[in-house]
């Protein structure tokens, strides 16, 4: 059934001697004359995000508790331009893009204003709820545990009706660090909240920062950064960054000291990176079994980290070193770098910058600068693109 808006996009139906189904697709030749048919995937693009998911499925919702299709048709007619423009090797033209940039900022407004009407206790309940935490792979019992951790935080603080636009900057965790709660309920509670607070980001709501509960008992930092970096610029980061990539001789530290700027992952993590973690344009720098329980899952690298994966990859290929890690021992190619702290302060020393740790500016980077713009999706599969000749040729070297 064809739509009478956007040619080349309708309803696809089926059946089998089992089942039959409907879901939106395009049918269009791409610009080699080939006949392509690919299908409209709500569930990625919704259910992937909790938040966004709640946020959309509440207004949509039928009787029966789904959700109808008929509230994807915009969402899918946007899917369905993108796709076709692609295929047939259009790019989007300079007010296609700004018209694009205006409604994503006003969408993540919008919602920002809406998500800091929610209190912490429901937003931790979307996290919670039985459809998000099979997404993220989390079994029951292990919900059980976050639940029951935030229960006995409340029970001290009584911060469940708290809403999001009520929660300065740091008050969660002074709060957490007063209450009197066990570690294990501690660790559960930091997982929890860290993944509330880094969805809320992901749909454009208040920058809260993140939680670091418990330092003084389990090891986690209870120092706050030196004073030096609240005078610290976006100018004064992108120096550093411009300055590792000239003035550091080594390949493997000044690509991994930029990265560590672009990346979420801990700097242990970007150390030992892995080329066979790279799935398309995604890093996932923990397995299976560490994401289900973690709130690291993957990292973009189809912006500013491309360029230095491929400065490694090139790096590594010039030397001879055929190794599964992006930053391998020059003795041990098979292991990875264990150590970049003498190029860091090396680096500091030639900027003349005060002698912090890479962690410090690292963690001060990322709370100002969250946030990154990518690049249009036709450049997002080019790079994924690259990036899938770099992963196959180091799989086949090894």
């Amino acid at each position: 059934m064809a739509d009478t808006l956007v040619r080349g996009f309708g309803l696809r139906l089926w059946k089998t001697s089992n089942s039959s189904g409907v879901a939106f697709a395009i049918r269009v030749t791409d610009a080699h004359g080939r006949s392509v048919r690919k299908t409209y995937d709500p569930f990625k693009d919704y259910l992937s995000n909790p938040l966004r998911s709640w946020y959309f499925s509440e207004r949509y919702m039928s009787p029966s508790g789904s959700i109808m299709l008929s509230a994807f048709l915009e969402p899918a007619r946007e899917w369905a331009k993108v796709e076709i423009g692609r295929l047939k090797g259009r790019l989007p033209s300079e007010e296609e893009i700004r018209l694009a940039e205006v409604e994503y900022s006003s969408m993540r407004a919008k919602t920002r204003r809406y998500i800091e009407k929610k209190s912490l206790g429901e937003l931790c309940e979307i996290i919670l709820d039985e459809r998000s935490r099979r997404a993220r792979g989390w079994t029951e019992e292990y919900a059980d545990r976050l639940r029951h951790a935030f229960d006995k935080f409340d029970s001290q603080v009584k911060i469940r009706d708290v809403t999001l636009g009520e929660l300065s900057d740091g008050r969660l965790t002074e709060l957490i660090e007063k209450s009197t709660i066990s570690n294990g309920n501690l660790r559960n509670l930091r997982s929890l909240l860290n993944v509330v607070l880094w969805n809320v980001h992901e749909v454009g709501g208040p920058s809260i920062g993140k939680v670091f509960p418990g330092g003084r008992r389990y090891g986690l930092r209870t120092q706050p950064l030196p004073s030096v970096l609240d005078d610290f610029t976006k100018e004064n980061f992108l120096e550093i960054i411009k300055g590792a990539r000239e003035l550091c001789l080594d390949w493997r530290a000044s690509t991994c000291i930029e990265l560590c700027f672009h990346f979420w992952a801990p700097i242990t993590r970007i150390m030992s990176g892995r080329w066979s973690q790279i799935i398309e344009n995604r890093w996932y720098p923990y397995s299976a079994s560490e994401r289900s329980s973690w709130y690291y899952r993957w990292s973009r690298i189809d912006g500013p980290e491309f360029a230095c994966l491929k400065r490694a990859a090139d790096e590594a290929e010039e030397e001879g070193l055929h190794s599964d890690f992006f930053f391998p021992s020059p003795v041990f190619p098979h292991e990875p770098v264990s150590n970049i702290d003498r190029a860091w302060f090396s680096l500091l020393s030639e900027l003349e910058l005060p002698r912090l740790s890479l962690k410090q500016c690292v963690t001060r980077y990322r709370q100002r600068y969250p946030f990154l713009t990518w690049p249009d999706p036709n450049e997002s599969l080019r790079i994924a693109a690259k990036l899938s000749k770099i992963v196959t040729k180091r799989d086949l070297s090894n």
